[in-house]
């Protein structure tokens, strides 16, 4: 199920870049393909797999067979950057050319140490990744945030279900990124399974840093 499409819909007729701004949370990577549905062409992007020895093998198959199978199922592609912030070409000319990009910058300072902004994440001082915001806002992108649970049902069934929010209406970089935190704040203290996020929720803290 889809909850607030018609703010991606009013964004849609504005023709401007989009940047739709999600987290591990839910079956994130059916965000692109229910969207695509849609008719809806988004470019989700993701970490490039890690081909060296220090990622076993059997790991880097999984990676690389979910990348190829989900990206069959949507209307976009996958845009990769690396752990140096390292980005495919193609997120400019998808701003250039008003497209959608979907960014998870739920993303802790481990696996991306520079190009960061401090921000308030469940009460405690953190900080997330920049590079795409920054992208976004030179593009004079829209940037909304979507989110992706999945939901058990009273015969213990489940369902996948998408909520789009509102617009963040500003160019302000601290403004949105701090918008983005506390929405996905108030989902984790909601519902803390749905984000992979909370397994490892030291490392987001960085009061002592």
């Amino acid at each position: 199920s889809i909850s607030g499409f018609e703010h991606l819909h009013n964004a849609l007729g504005l023709n401007r870049p989009i940047i739709l701004l999600t987290a591990h949370t839910g079956s994130f990577y059916t965000i692109a393909i229910a969207l695509g549905q849609l008719g809806i062409h988004i470019d989700p992007v993701a970490r490039t797999v890690d081909d060296s020895q220090y990622n076993p093998l059997p790991q880097q198959y999984f990676e690389h067979s979910n990348y190829f199978l989900t990206q069959t199922k949507m209307q976009g592609r996958y845009v990769f950057t690396n752990n140096a912030n390292k980005i495919d070409r193609h997120i400019i000319s998808a701003c250039k050319n008003n497209g959608i990009l979907l960014v998870l910058p739920d993303i802790p300072r481990k696996f991306i140490p520079t190009s960061r902004f401090p921000v308030q994440l469940l009460g405690k001082k953190a900080s997330l990744p920049t590079r795409i915001i920054d992208l976004g806002i030179k593009y004079n992108a829209l940037f909304l945030t979507v989110w992706s649970t999945i939901e058990l049902k009273p015969d213990y069934s489940f369902k996948r279900h998408l909520r789009i929010d509102p617009g963040i209406s500003t160019a302000d970089k601290k403004t949105i990124l701090q918008n983005y935190a506390d929405r996905l704040s108030s989902i984790v203290r909601r519902e803390p399974w749905q984000w992979m996020g909370t397994a490892i929720i030291n490392q987001y803290d960085e009061e002592t840093a």
